[in-house]
């Protein structure tokens, strides 16, 4: 189990690019499946397009993700 007291709080920590992009990939397959999708497949992996590939009424959508930090600049 994880002991809390064991982590150092002292200073803020910023997530990752990757880490920012994993996460909004999550967000967008959990309201694709509250949306009525089914996820097939997904990647967050920069040099493969971050997408997520999803099926609805019998058709393919391939959604390409991208995130970005506020204030910032743009997604990538």
């Amino acid at each position: 189990s994880i002991v809390e007291s064991k982590f150092d709080e002292r200073e803020t920590i910023e997530i990752s690019d990757w880490e920012l992009l994993d996460f909004a990939t999550q967000v967008v397959r959990a309201k694709l499946e509250d949306d009525g999708f089914s996820i097939e497949a997904w990647t967050t992996e920069k040099s493969s397009a971050p997408h997520i590939v999803a099926t609805k009424d019998d058709l393919v959508h391939r959604v390409i993700v991208g995130a970005g930090r506020y204030p910032g600049s743009q997604a990538w």
